[in-house]
């Protein structure tokens, strides 16, 4: 039996647009999961089955991978879930760079680039 989601053949998603931004320094986190959002809101809220295929870090592929999986398939609840956890994951460990792991040996290479510095000066 076909999930309710998906009831016809040809209400299914398609990719219609592929990009690839995995070399783009400038490319974050937030604008991948702009895309993932961008095709879960299209299949739920408009006759629109064009989807947005991507190919990005190699970090996140297999989450954007997953996530393209899902909306192709016409899961929309699980597309979303998949979106709110990755978010909430790369949320939590922008914290824990921010003021977490590894915050000594940051202010250690600090001082010791600043001593270089210094040395350097004079």
């Amino acid at each position: 039996r076909r999930p309710a989601t998906a009831t016809a053949a040809t209400s299914l998603p398609r990719v219609t647009l592929a990009l690839v931004v995995y070399d783009c320094p400038l490319v974050t986190w937030t604008g991948v999961r702009e895309v993932l959002s961008r095709n879960t809101d299209v299949l739920a809220w408009s006759n629109n089955t064009g989807v947005i295929g991507l190919k990005c870090f190699y970090g996140w592929q297999m989450t954007v991978d997953e996530h393209t999986k899902r909306v192709l398939r016409g899961d929309v609840g699980a597309a979303r879930r998949l979106e709110r956890k990755w978010a909430d994951y790369m949320q939590a460990n922008e914290e824990l760079g921010a003021g977490g792991s590894g915050v000594r040996r940051r202010r250690r290479r600090a001082r010791e680039a600043q001593a270089a510095h210094d040395e350097e000066e004079g």
